[in-house]
């Protein structure tokens, strides 16, 4: 027999679900497929009372959608970020006056989403009242939601998706009302401070943020513990960040649902204990007692941590929770859950498409409803005594991680393209620390405020914790294949992967009545093999076509290029980067490049070349080489400016690649490809630009040449070398510059098609407009990367290029 309260939750997911889809579609669309869901409620009135409610929410929830503010563009703005004369491209600032919406503390500054009233669209225009959302990267300053700025930014529309397997920014940020995004050199002012209680909240997260870096004994240990205790995140090192992701511990930065509910217990356990001993026991139940009082403390965190969605679903949960204990009945989890998703859609329809709350739903979902059956599912009795009731609680925290991983598994895989595969296993190890510290961290934090000596205790308590949380983190992290990279799996295998975890768990039955356990494992392998085979299929039959395959990534002013082989081999022709990054530090391309290679179902690479140790060309490469399996790296064994091309080597080294200094005129073939190696070798006497490696594929008929960053007189060397450069794609050298692609190169290549890797509105003018309408003239089609991912494809005989 089904729960009494699940018709409440089908009306209330209903709601939500016609929330999520409402603003995710133009509004006069929205409102009218509200308006034909509901014609299908009133149809289906009175023979199905319950299929009309549950209609008639979702159509209230397109509805709410479709009614939901979009983002405010400016046209003099727009006008001034595309002005093809002045080409500013959001590199002049410009001055901004406006009220903080929400803020962030980010590595090195601070995210700010501001509501803009006004504006100068142009540099040294007079100001003029407008209404549009900014989010911007600015240096540190001491501001609170609610607080007027004035800052100057450069601006620009947000980035749409340029790459397999990319997020749509602007489409995300659109839904939140952003209709631009910038960056800062100097702090802003501030023109006017925001609420006292806004004011009180952002100093006590700074102060304590500070305690912990001047208490801990590490900077890890330090991001932990704010991270912990007011949701500040900027302190943890991204090398640590990535341990806790590869080894699943990454949910702990940001669990708002079991920071809360750590709080909560913690505060009731305490009120309630408290009250049983006062002389007013007998007046008043302590259940209700405690829970009345731990509601304002549940809300006063929530404002604490920043009050991100997640956080505002677990203090919406929590206080149903506890409001029904207090009533003296019984808490129902799963419908406080619904119950909070529906509210956190009707108070913001943006909400249903933030990833957090996704998975924080997606999480606590999977635990209140599977957790227990998976315990049952395991072949391990319970026994008595202080040990038994030890390894149940180990077992316990591993169902409940896998609980949760079942359900977030799909999420996870579509937004990161990462899932790792010891989640369960480290969290049984490294949870538990990090569950303890969260309640001192969070007392900690106002305690340093009103005592500062009184807080020392619990943050060298939270400090230890988070040591044994951050080794479990990094054990776990380093064993080989903890972390698998994986394709979005799309809609249809995320159902199907979710099935087959509620299949193993024995559901639709009830629990007091589940099957054998032969029969779920059986019913879950089902689901899981559907999935795998939905998933995996396409890619593998597209594996076999024979044909040779080149995607040249949009990495911004950087230059990245996937080969993949005839027979299903791949080859990566440099990686991209910042071209002011260094090797020692994340780089935004090399996450571009790993995502791509997974969407294109790329496991491992049998090469990595890299044609120059450039950062715009070798940032990108060390996540590769974190992240996917590599057989060779190829270089030239110039060590690169600040040695960052001896850094990479040292890098490859360490991940088990074999590195190789080919030379030119080697040659050699890979599944029906011959690669030739026109250009290779370190030579002191040429720049590292003309240093680079030149390679040249052909593939029957067909033929690629990828220039690295040579100029003129490396240009001028393989013209005279005597090789054939004939090809029916160019791969530019040097981003395009006015310094290479000379006539005397294009006539001995003659490509049918040149690519430009550049980025948007670069500050060097890539591709140069004479070295375009160059190789224009020479009979050539130009292809850029600021527009999408350029793919070309070869079956030998023919090219076709397309954009992505």
């Amino acid at each position: 027999m089904a729960s009494p309260s699940w018709p409440l939750r089908a009306v209330l997911a209903a709601f939500a679900a016609g929330a999520f889809l409402g603003i995710g579609i133009d509004p006069d669309l929205a409102l009218g497929v509200s308006c034909g869901v509901a014609a299908l409620a009133c149809g289906a009135w009175p023979a199905s009372r319950l299929g009309a409610l549950t209609l008639a929410c979702a159509a209230a929830g397109i509805l709410r959608g479709g009614c939901a503010p979009r983002a405010a563009h400016d046209s003099q703005v727009d006008a001034a970020l595309i002005d093809p004369v002045l080409d500013r491209g959001g590199r002049e600032p410009i001055r901004l006056e406006g009220i903080v919406a929400q803020w962030e503390p980010v590595p090195g500054g601070m995210s700010l989403t501001l509501d803009v009233d006004r504006i100068e669209a142009r540099p040294g225009d007079p100001l003029k009242s407008t209404r549009l959302r900014a989010l911007l990267r600015v240096p540190p300053v001491a501001a609170e939601r609610g607080a007027r700025l004035r800052v100057f930014a450069r601006l620009r529309e947000p980035q749409r998706a340029l790459n397999p397997g990319e997020r749509d920014e602007a489409f995300d940020l659109s839904l939140r009302g952003i209709a631009y995004v910038g960056s800062a050199d100097l702090p802003p002012a501030v023109l006017e401070r925001g609420p006292p209680w806004s004011r009180a909240v952002a100093r006590l997260r700074a102060r304590f943020a500070r305690r912990c870096e001047d208490v801990c004994t590490s900077r890890p240990r330090a991001g932990l513990v704010a991270a912990l205790g007011v949701g500040d995140r900027s302190l943890i090192p991204p090398d640590v960040e990535d341990d806790l992701s590869a080894s699943g511990l990454v949910h702990l930065l940001a669990s708002a649902g079991l920071h809360l509910a750590a709080v909560a217990f913690l505060v009731r356990s305490a009120l309630r204990w408290l009250w049983l001993r006062s002389p007013w026991a007998g007046r008043l139940r302590a259940g209700a007692v405690a829970a009345a009082c731990a509601v304002p403390v549940v809300a006063v965190e929530v404002a604490i941590l920043g009050a991100p969605w997640p956080a505002v679903r677990a203090g919406i949960a929590a206080g149903i929770v506890l409001g029904a204990v207090g009533a003296g009945r019984r808490a129902d989890g799963i419908s406080a859950l619904f119950v909070a998703a529906a509210l956190c859609a009707a108070f913001d329809p943006a909400a249903t498409h933030d990833l957090a709350l996704q998975l924080s739903l997606a999480g606590v979902g999977g635990m209140l409803l599977l957790s227990r059956r998976l315990r049952d599912l395991l072949p391990f009795r319970r026994r008595p005594g202080a040990f038994g009731r030890a390894v149940e609680e180990v077992m316990g925290i591993a169902c409940a991680s896998a609980a949760a991983t079942l359900c977030t598994a799909p999420l996870l895989a579509t937004a990161f393209h990462r899932l790792s595969l010891v989640s369960v296993a480290a969290n049984s190890v490294g949870l538990l620390p990090g569950l303890v510290a969260i309640p001192i961290a969070s007392l900690a934090a106002p305690l340093d405020s009103l005592a500062p000596p009184a807080a020392v205790p619990l943050l060298w308590a939270a400090d230890h914790l988070a040591g044994l949380t951050l080794l479990a983190a990094r054990a776990f992290a380093a064993i080989p294949g903890a972390a698998a990279t994986v394709p979005a799996p799309g809609i249809a295998a995320g159902l199907l992967f979710s099935a087959g975890g509620f299949l193993v768990a024995g559901y639709p039955a009830r629990f007091s009545s589940l099957p054998p356990r032969a029969v779920r494992l059986a019913r879950g392998a089902i689901g899981f093999g559907a999935c795998a085979l939905v998933a995996l299929a396409p890619s593998a039959l597209d594996a076999h076509r024979g044909e040779l395959r080149v995607t040249f990534l949009a990495v911004g002013q950087g230059d990245a290029a996937i080969v993949q082989l005839p027979g299903g081999g791949a080859l990566l022709v440099d990686g991209g980067g910042n071209l002011r990054g260094r090797g020692d530090r994340p780089d935004p391309a090399g996450r571009i490049v790993v995502t791509a290679l997974a969407e294109l179902g790329i496991r491992r690479l049998d090469a990595v070349v890299l044609t120059h140790p450039h950062p715009d060309h070798a940032g990108g490469l060390f996540a590769v080489l974190d992240r996917v399996p590599v057989g060779e790296l190829w270089t030239t064994g110039d060590p690169g400016p600040d040695g960052i091309g001896d850094a990479l080597r040292a890098r490859a080294v360490l991940r088990g690649a074999k590195l190789r200094l080919p030379r030119g005129g080697e040659a050699e073939s890979r599944e029906g490809v011959r690669i030739e190696i026109l250009r290779s070798g370190f030579r002191a006497d040429r720049s590292t630009n003309d240093n680079s490696m030149v390679l040249r594929l052909v593939h029957g008929e067909v033929a690629l040449l990828f220039a690295g960053d040579v100029e003129a007189l490396a240009e001028a060397e393989l013209a005279q070398s005597g090789s054939s450069l004939r090809s029916d794609l160019l791969k530019a050298g040097h981003h395009g510059s006015a310094t290479s692609s000379t006539e005397a190169f294009l006539s001995r290549v003659r490509p049918a098609h040149v690519v430009y890797p550049v980025g948007a509105h670069n500050p060097f003018g890539f591709p140069s407009p004479d070295v375009a309408a160059r190789a224009r003239a020479a009979g050539a089609r130009t292809h850029r990367t600021d527009a999408g991912a350029v793919r070309a494809v070869s079956d030998g005989k023919t090219l076709t290029v397309t954009h992505l």
